[in-house]
C-alpha cells in the first residue's frame, strides 16, 4: 500500500475494500457492479497507462451503487462513516471520506467499471487535496455544475429527511434559477427595457415604475437619466413607434410584445432623439438579442428600414395634414384635433411640443415643519442652484426650482425629504393649492379627492405661511382607500394636521355626511390629465375621446352634489389638470347655469376669474381653477367687477367660456379642413354629449 492510500483510510487494512462506496479496486475477485451482478476479474493484463472507458452518469439509485464484498457501505467489517440523513453520502468535514460528493455537494459522475490498484496520479507538484482535516484523493473527472445548496435548506432537510429524497436533475444547474442572458446592449437601455416591459404588463404607471426600477437601481447618474429619459419618451410616443415598426413588417403580429419593446426604444432613439444611427440600430438588435435572440435578424432589417425611411417622416405635410402633425409630434390624431379646436393652432403646438420634453422639477418647503430661509441654507452650502418661482406674474409661496434633478439624491437633500420638510410638487400645482384659500381663515375645510395627500400638505402649510397655524377642522374624501391610507402616512410624516378621512364616493355625499356643511369646499376633480403629460406619458395613448366627455359629466355631477354641502356665504373651489373646453369652462358655465348651482356666483381666484396656466418648455404644468361663492337664496346672482372674466388668462388653456361644439367646428374646419372632418364631428358629438347631456349621478 502507498502512503497515499494509508492516508485514506482511518485504520486496517483495506487495499482490498474501499472505504468510499465505490467497491474492491480492479483485479479484485467479487465485485458486485451496478444492479448486484458479479462482474469478475478483469481480463488481461492493466497496461500502464490509464486508459480508462468514458465515464458514464449513473442511472440507478442508491440500490444500484457499488459497495465492498459485503454490500455494505463502508470496509470490511461493515462500520459506516458519518453519512447525512437525507442519504447524500458522507458529510464534508466529519471525518468520512468525501469521494462520493463533488465540490458542490451533489454526486459526481461515477465509471460503473472497477479501478485497478493504481493509486490516483496527482500530477507532478501536485498535492493531494484536503478536506475536513484528512487528505483525500480526488480524480479528474468533471464534477457536477448543481450549485451548493445554502445551510438553510441542509438544515431543513435534516429536520424532515423524508423530505429530502431527490431524483437527479441533471448538470443544468436549478431550474428555478435562470441563467442570466449575456448582452452587449448598455445598462441604461437594458433598464430602460425592463422598465417598458413593465409597465405594459401591468399596466402601471411609468413615474411609479422608474422611482422603484431605475432611481434605485446601481446605475450611474447618467445612465438613470438616460434611462429615464428613454422610458418617458417611449411610452410617450408608443403609438406612433408602433405606427412606424408597423410600416416595415408584413404583419403587426409577426413580433412579439418583448421584441417590440425593445424595437420601440430604438425605434424612438432614431425617430426623436437623433441619435448615430449605427449605434442604435446595433443596441437595437443587443436588446432584441436578450429576450429573443431568434428575433435579431428581424430587429436588424426593422431597424435598418426604420433610418432609411426617416426622410420620409411623417408621412405627409404638417401644415395641411391634421394626422400628420399629431405624427410629428407623437400624439394621437383626435388629442391634436381637440386641442387645435380648444387652444388654436400656434398654443396646441406649442403645447404638444412642451409636452415632449422633460419636465422641470419643482419642489415646496413644509411650512408646518421648517422655513423657506433654513432649506435655502442646506441648498447653498451644497453649492447647489435654486431660485424661487413665479406663476403668471404671481409669486408661488414656498415654491423653489432645482435645476438638476440629481440633487434630490444628495445626502443632506434626501434628509429634508425624509424628515417631511420638503416635497416634490410642481409649481402650478402650488399655485392652486395657495390660491383656494380664503382671505380669513376658515373654521371648516372640505378637500374632495384628496388622493395622496400632495394638496392636503401644501394647503396646510400655506394655511401655516398664511395664519401661523393650520386649519383645526380639516376633513378629506377620496374613493380609494388605498389613497386614503396613503394620505395617512403621509400626513403624519409632514406634521399634517388631518381631523378626518373619509373614504367613500363623492356623489353619495349626502349618506355620507348627511346635512354637515363647510366654510370651503375644494373638489380636486379627476380629469383626463391632458396638461400633466409631461409627467404622466401612459395617459397620452391610454385616454379615449369618450373617456373625455365621461370626465365632463362625473365633474358637473360632483359639483352638483357638493353644492349643498356649502355655508351660506363659503367658497367652492373647483381645480383640473386638463386643458379641454369640455372639462374647465364649460363645466363651470354649466354649473352655474343648473338647479344645483343657482345660490352661487363666481368668486375671484387669485385676482382674476380663473387660473389657467400655459404648458410651457421650462414652466409649469397646465392647470385649471376656479371659485365659485355661494350667496343667500333670496339675494339675486351677479358677478361682481372683480370677478369679470379675464379673458387673457382663462385663454391661455381653455379659451373662452362658449358653446363648445361651435368652437369645435370651426376651429377645425380652418386648420384641418377636409382631411378631418370625420374626426371633427367625432369631437362635436362628444362635446354635445358632454354639456347638454343630464350627468350620471
Amino acid at each position: 500500500m502507498t502512503d497515499s492510500n494509508a492516508n485514506r483510510h482511518e485504520s486496517g487494512d483495506r487495499s482490498r475494500g474501499r472505504g468510499d462506496a465505490r467497491g474492491p479496486r480492479r483485479g479484485s475477485g467479487g465485485f458486485r457492479g451496478q444492479g448486484g451482478r458479479p462482474s469478475g476479474p478483469r481480463k488481461g493484463p492493466r497496461s500502464g497507462s490509464d486508459d480508462r472507458s468514458p465515464y458514464r452518469r449513473r442511472e440507478d439509485g442508491a440500490d444500484g451503487g457499488r459497495g465492498p464484498r459485503s454490500g455494505k457501505p463502508g470496509g470490511r467489517d461493515g462500520s459506516r462513516k458519518p453519512y447525512d440523513r437525507d442519504g447524500r453520502g458522507p458529510a464534508r468535514g466529519r471525518g468520512g471520506d468525501s469521494r462520493g460528493k463533488g465540490r458542490d455537494g451533489g454526486d459526481r459522475f461515477r465509471s460503473d467499471r472497477p479501478r485497478g490498484d493504481k493509486p490516483f496520479r496527482q500530477g507532478p507538484g501536485k498535492p493531494a487535496p484536503s478536506h475536513g482535516g484528512e487528505d483525500v484523493r480526488r480524480d479528474n473527472r468533471r464534477e457536477d455544475a448543481r450549485p451548493r445548496r445554502s445551510d438553510d435548506v441542509r438544515q431543513a432537510a435534516d429536520a424532515a429527511p423524508e423530505a429530502a429524497e431527490r431524483t437527479p436533475t441533471g448538470f443544468a444547474g436549478r431550474p428555478d434559477r435562470p441563467r442570466k442572458q449575456r448582452s452587449r446592449a448598455t445598462p441604461a437601455r437594458l433598464a430602460a427595457l425592463g422598465a417598458v416591459r413593465t409597465i405594459r404588463e401591468r399596466d402601471a404607471y411609468a413615474q411609479d415604475v422608474i422611482g422603484k426600477d431605475i432611481d434605485r437601481s446601481a446605475l450611474s447618474p447618467e445612465d438613470r437619466a438616460f434611462a429615464t429619459r428613454l422610458v418617458l419618451g417611449v411610452v410617450s410616443a408608443s403609438g406612433t413607434l408602433d405606427d412606424i415598426i408597423n410600416r416595415m413588417l408584413e404583419d403587426p403580429r409577426d413580433i412579439s410584445p418583448q421584441v417590440r419593446d425593445a424595437l420601440r426604444i430604438s425605434a424612438y432613439e432614431i425617430m426623436f432623439l437623433d441619435k448615430i444611427y449605427h449605434a442604435a440600430v446595433d443596441q437595437g438588435v443587443e436588446l432584441v438579442k436578450s429576450v429573443a435572440p431568434p428575433a435579431a435578424g428581424v430587429a436588424n432589417f426593422v431597424l435598418r428600414s426604420i433610418v432609411r425611411m426617416r426622410s420620409e417622416f411623417p408621412f405627409g405635410d404638417p401644415t395641411q395634414d391634421v394626422e400628420a402633425l399629431a405624427r410629428l409630434h407623437a400624439f394621437p390624431a383626435w388629442m391634436a384635433i381637440l386641442l387645435m379646436s380648444d387652444l388654436g393652432p400656434e398654443t396646441s403646438i406649442a403645447f404638444m411640443r412642451a409636452s415632449n420634453e422633460p419636465a422641470p422639477l419643482f419642489i415646496a418647503v413644509n411650512e408646518a415643519k421648517t422655513r423657506e430661509d433654513l432649506v435655502r441654507r442646506v441648498f447653498d452650502r451644497l453649492e447647489e442652484p435654486i431660485e424661487r418661482v413665479s406663476v403668471s406674474v404671481d409669486e408661488v409661496p414656498g415654491c423653489l426650482r432645482v435645476d438638476e434633478p440629481r440633487t434630490l439624491l444628495l445626502p443632506d437633500v434626501k434628509r429634508l425629504i425624509n424628515q417631511g420638510r420638503i416635497l416634490v410638487s410642481d409649481a402650478a400645482s402650488q399655485h392652486i393649492a395657495a390660491s383656494v384659500l380664503p382671505d380669513e381663515m376658515p373654521k371648516s375645510f372640505l378637500e374632495v379627492g384628496a388622493g395622496r395627500a400632495t394638496k392636503t400638505i401644501l394647503i396646510q402649510s400655506d394655511a401655516c405661511r398664511r395664519w401661523g397655524k393650520q386649519i383645526e377642522d380639516y376633513v378629506t374624501l377620496d374613493n380609494h382607500a388605498f389613497k386614503t391610507s396613503i394620505l395617512r402616512e403621509r400626513t403624519e410624516k409632514y406634521g399634517i394636521h388631518v381631523a378626518e378621512s373619509v373614504t367613500g364616493d363623492v356623489l353619495a355625499i349626502d349618506e355620507l355626511m348627511p346635512g354637515r356643511r363647510f366654510d370651503e369646499v375644494f373638489l380636486d376633480a379627476p380629469c383626463s390629465g391632458l396638461g400633466t403629460l409631461r409627467r404622466h406619458p401612459e395617459i397620452r395613448w391610454r385616454l379615449k375621446p369618450e373617456d373625455v366627455v365621461e370626465a365632463a359629466r362625473t365633474q358637473l355631477a360632483m359639483l352638483k352634489a357638493l353644492a349643498g354641502h356649502v355655508e351660506v356665504g363659503g367658497m367652492l373651489a373647483y381645480a383640473t389638470c386638463s386643458v379641454t373646453h369640455m372639462e374647465n369652462n364649460s363645466v363651470a358655465k354649466a354649473f352655474l347655469e343648473s338647479d344645483e348651482g343657482a345660490a352661487f356666483r363666481l368668486a375671484p381666484i387669485a385676482g382674476k376669474a380663473c387660473i389657467a396656466t400655459r404648458l410651457d418648455v421650462d414652466g409649469p404644468d397646465a392647470h385649471f381653477a376656479v371659485r365659485f361663492v355661494r350667496v343667500a337664496e333670496d339675494e339675486p346672482k351677479r358677478a361682481p367687477e372683480a370677478a369679470e372674466v379675464d379673458d387673457a388668462a382663462c385663454e391661455t388653456a381653455a379659451g373662452e367660456a362658449v358653446d363648445v361644439d361651435e368652437a369645435t367646428v370651426e376651429a377645425v374646419t380652418e386648420t384641418v379642413e377636409a382631411a378631418a372632418e370625420t374626426k371633427a364631428s367625432l369631437v362635436d358629438a362628444a362635446a354635445d354629449e358632454a354639456i347638454g347631456a343630464e350627468p350620471k349621478a
